[in-house]
């Protein structure tokens, strides 16, 4: 490690010890947090800088962002002894472990990018209070929650240039065919299982007429998403030669195992998600209206996009949402979707200002 990255490691250290033994101060002084706390901003952001800077190794990295948010924890403390009470809830003979197990949690809650958890329970002893420990929750909920949504876009880039190509082309094949087949097989199925039941049952009126043209432009229309499948199969240069056997031939490298899955397993799940989203969402909107589901859609794909936890640590909402405990699929989803999309940002602009050295010859 290069002198000056040692001379900043060194020093961070030696001031979080100083930070934590601020806690043994018998009484409130607010001033001597607050210069403190801005040395320690100081050092955990210039341990941020060197965590990011070009040419740094993995191992540099992850050193400098461990000693960032160590100096940052140790604030936590300083401000229960220093600020006076109201600021946290911690037990009278709460020592380092406790603060200790506070900053894990906290750190478990940054990296759960889609706040699926609000409380570690026994594990999390010491708990906040007050807007101002929120606020400085918030700083290190970011310090985490940057590199973790980072990791998030990286792991989204990696996906779209593993899945972009053959993959999604040939899965939208399939699931047109699939749907325009088992669509005809229900038009066809529907008046001749009514004209069965008319012929065993001769004394009730079981065959429907209406119900024969509303058949016959179903028909119709399984039959354009067929010609649709077509279409894209020859647009893309999809393989198989007829999409009827997409599901037997998935993708012009059938061969591959993610190709025999996506055959067997992503195109019925991704049918039964989605259904499964349609049915729920149907639901929770009749509970809380259109609207509401509107605002709360907004309110959970903020919340994956809240990489800070600004919404979670001030307890902040746009609307109360439904009930209906199957609600967590779609705010699953929607939180992921959140997440993802500031990830993907996040990583860019990341790359933005950290161009990739060009290679010497």
């Amino acid at each position: 490690m290069p002198p000056i990255r040692l001379t900043l490691v060194v020093a961070s250290a030696g001031w979080a010890g100083v930070t934590a033994t601020s806690a043994v101060v018998g009484f409130p002084a607010p001033p001597l947090f607050w210069a403190g706390f801005a040395v320690t901003l100081a050092l955990a952001g210039a341990n941020l800088v060197a965590a990011t800077a070009c040419g740094t190794a993995p191992a540099a990295r992850a050193a400098h962002v461990a000693v960032a948010l160590g100096v940052y924890a140790t604030a936590f403390p300083a401000a229960h002894a220093l600020l006076g009470p109201g600021h946290f809830d911690a037990p009278p003979d709460a020592g380092p472990g406790a603060w200790a197990a506070f900053a894990v949690a906290h750190l478990l809650r940054a990296a759960d990018a889609l706040d699926l958890v609000r409380d570690w329970g026994a594990v999390q002893a010491v708990r906040h209070t007050s807007p101002t420990a929120a606020g400085l929750l918030v700083g290190f909920h970011l310090i985490a929650g940057a590199f973790v949504v980072d990791a998030i876009g990286r792991a989204a880039g990696r996906a779209r240039r593993t899945l972009v190509g053959d993959m999604p082309r040939t899965m939208a094949v399939v699931l047109l065919s699939v749907f325009a087949r088992l669509g005809l097989a229900a038009c066809a199925a529907v008046p001749l299982g009514m004209a069965i039941g008319q012929v065993q049952n001769s004394g009730i009126r079981v065959f429907d007429w209406r119900a024969v043209p509303l058949a016959a432009a179903a028909a119709v229309g399984c039959l354009g998403l067929l010609r649709l499948a077509t279409r894209l199969r020859d647009r893309s240069r999809v393989g198989p030669a007829d999409p009827g056997d997409a599901l037997g031939e998935l993708g012009a490298d059938a061969g591959r195992p993610l190709a025999r899955a996506g055959a067997v397993v992503l195109a019925p799940a991704s049918v039964a998600l989605l259904v499964a989203l349609v049915s729920i969402t149907g639901l929770a909107a009749n509970e809380i209206g259109a609207a509401g589901m509107a605002w709360w859609a907004v309110d959970q794909a903020l919340r994956g996009a809240d990489f800070a936890d600004v919404m979670q640590l001030f307890d902040l909402r746009v609307t109360a949402g439904p009930a209906l405990p199957a609600a967590v699929l779609p705010a699953v989803c929607l939180r992921a979707a959140g997440s993802a999309v500031v990830g993907v940002a996040v990583h860019r602009l990341w790359r933005l200002a950290r161009p990739a050295p060009v290679p010497t010859r």
